[in-house]
């Protein structure tokens, strides 16, 4: 074989056999990119990925891939990818991406990895029926007949719920409502196992989802199927469409800002946030029936419970110095309070119908709280969207507050979720108590990072700082991100004390565990980045479910699990 021949057979393999001088490599690599930049180009937009600027999500984590392409046609570019014998990674928004890479280091045997995204919606309107055989990732179809829509990959479901609300009404949606609606895309969200503060997760209204392995599209429709695959983060194939249900929710929704009264200085919340969520239960546990979303209690529903700090908060007022911000902060001042609890709720009733009314509601259920909390009732689009606003600034800060770091940050949060079995039989003042066992728990943790981890970051000449901006009845999410003085240039400190709060973390699941054991109605799951950052916390059967699934994926998808997902 002559030296023509052998570069060209290099290039159509994928691998440098021909090592000749180095400038011949680099040239030999260099055409190679060519070729697959050439074979992609005609299903979208195609880049090489700079080694020295790798692609990242929000958070800073690196996705180590060498091609990322936006493309409304993810099964053909999937199908390509796996010609090309490239590693392949469907990305969303990279709202969530962070342990998307349980291997860090480049495939053997592979010919790099290509990012495929799929692409969006320009022009928010239903499109062709026909398009949602074609698993285009760019379409939403409502199938009227089935109260269903068809949603492609590309989309997020702020544009799905804008279109479904124009062409059927203000009061029907999908019952997705992420923090990052407006940003994570619709395939990410069922790869992720994302789920915003309702806690619905899309595996329970799905009625079908298609992916592509590369070589076919297989369609989940089973219950089990749904469950089994959400949350694998793609390593067994990528999304290409999904249908949902669409439902009718009550046509009134307001807010309530609950402030925890005498709960300044950091003192325990549990107790009072306790006895909160065994009050507000029968509102929180939600039902589908008849194409409609309520709940235990009735028609009217809350679908997101989420706490706030005030230190959280105070970071947030100082970067948007608003009104709102401000005045909570005062309204915690009165209250000699340092949390914060925003419920959203969802009523057939207009907000004077229920302060009337002499049957039980949401209302009357937290007047008998008022010696525990201070009750604020949000009304109106702008002020709705306003919370959300501050809600959604505090992960955003958290996971941006150091990018200026010379040296990198350790950041961290919780991601598992516990909940209370819907079908145990519990009195009010039980359910209390179990609240109180599982929330002193996570108290407890905060406390000692920043007590005991404090002290050693303080000794090794580094920053801590904690925010929470969790879901209270599920995680509440607290952040710890480590950084270094500015006279400190040595990263291992940053992960010597980053690694002492992984070990609390692993006491607080511990710790969770044995709460299970003492009451089996609790339930501990994967939190929002799906089963693999932290295989732990799944149980035997759904962890070895996970693992023969993994284990049916070419290596092109699946060289990037975690070693625990790795028969």
């Amino acid at each position: 074989m002559d030296r023509f021949e052998q570069t060209a057979t290099a290039i159509e393999t994928g691998f440098d056999h021909y090592t000749e001088p180095r400038n011949c490599h680099l040239h030999l690599v260099e055409q190679s990119s060519t070729q697959i930049l050439a074979r992609f180009s005609h299903l979208g937009k195609i880049e090489i990925i700079n080694t020295k600027k790798p692609l990242q999500d929000y958070a800073g984590q690196p996705l180590p891939c060498n091609f990322k392409l936006e493309t409304d046609n993810p099964h053909e570019a999937a199908k390509l990818a796996l010609e090309l014998n490239l590693g392949i990674v469907f990305i969303g928004a990279l709202t969530s991406a962070t342990n998307n890479f349980g291997e860090k280091k480049q495939p053997a045997g592979l010919r790099g990895v290509i990012a495929i995204k799929p692409k969006g919606l320009t022009t928010l309107a239903s499109t062709n029926p026909q398009e949602a055989i074609e698993n285009k990732s760019d379409q939403v179809v409502i199938n009227r007949d089935k109260n269903t829509v068809t949603v492609g990959a590309g989309l997020t479901y702020a544009q799905v719920n804008k279109i479904v609300a124009e062409e059927l009404g203000a009061e029907y949606w999908v019952a997705v409502d992420l923090t990052s609606i407006e940003e994570a895309l619709a395939g990410a969200v069922f790869a992720t196992g994302g789920q915003g503060p309702s806690g619905i997760k899309l595996s329970e209204i799905a009625v079908r989802v298609n992916q592509t392995n590369g070589r076919e599209i297989q369609t989940l429709t089973t219950k089990q199927e749904l469950e089994d695959h959400e949350g694998l983060a793609g390593l067994q194939g990528g999304v290409t469409e999904l249908e949902l249900k669409i439902l009718k929710r009550p046509p009134r929704r307001f807010g309530l800002r609950v402030i925890l009264k005498g709960t300044a200085g950091h003192q325990d919340y549990s107790p009072k946030a306790a006895a909160l969520l065994a009050k507000i239960a029968p509102f929180f546990k939600l039902k589908f029936a008849n194409g409609t979303l309520s709940s235990e209690a009735g028609t009217d529903f809350i679908d997101g419970l989420e706490i706030m700090d005030r230190a959280s908060i105070a970071v947030v007022n100082r970067a948007r110095k608003d009104y709102l911000s401000n005045a909570i902060l005062h309204e915690m001042d009165n209250a000699n309070s340092d949390y914060c609890v925003y419920l959203t709720a969802n009523s057939t009733q207009t907000l004077e119908q229920l302060c009337d009314s002499a049957d039980d509601n949401l209302l009357l259920a937290l007047a008998e709280l008022e010696e525990i909390a201070d009750i604020t009732v949000v009304e109106g689009i702008e002020r709705l969207e306003d919370m959300r606003l501050i809600r959604e600034n505090i992960p955003d800060i958290a996971k941006r507050q150091v990018t200026h770091s010379k040296v990198k940050p350790f950041s961290t949060s919780l991601d598992f979720n516990f909940g209370i079995d819907k079908n145990a039989e519990l009195n009010p003042l039980q359910l209390q108590e179990i609240y109180h066992e599982i929330l002193r728990a996570f108290y407890d943790y905060e406390k000692q990072v920043m007590t005991y981890v404090g002290t050693i970051a303080e000794a090794k000449n580094t920053n801590i700082t904690m925010f929470r901006y969790g879901h209270l009845g599920r995680d509440p999410h607290t952040r710890f991100t480590i950084w270094p003085n500015e006279t400190n240039t040595r990263p291992d400190d940053v992960q010597d004390v980053g690694a002492t709060i992984s070990v609390l973390k692993k006491r607080l699941l511990s710790t969770l565990k044995e709460l299970q054991e003492k009451h089996p109605e609790i339930q501990i799951h994967a939190g929002e980045k799906g089963k693999t950052p932290d295989p732990s916390v799944l149980s035997a059967e759904v962890l070895a479910r996970s693992q023969a699934i993994i284990a049916t994926a070419d290596k092109n998808w699946n060289f990037r699990a975690p070693k625990a997902f790795k028969n």
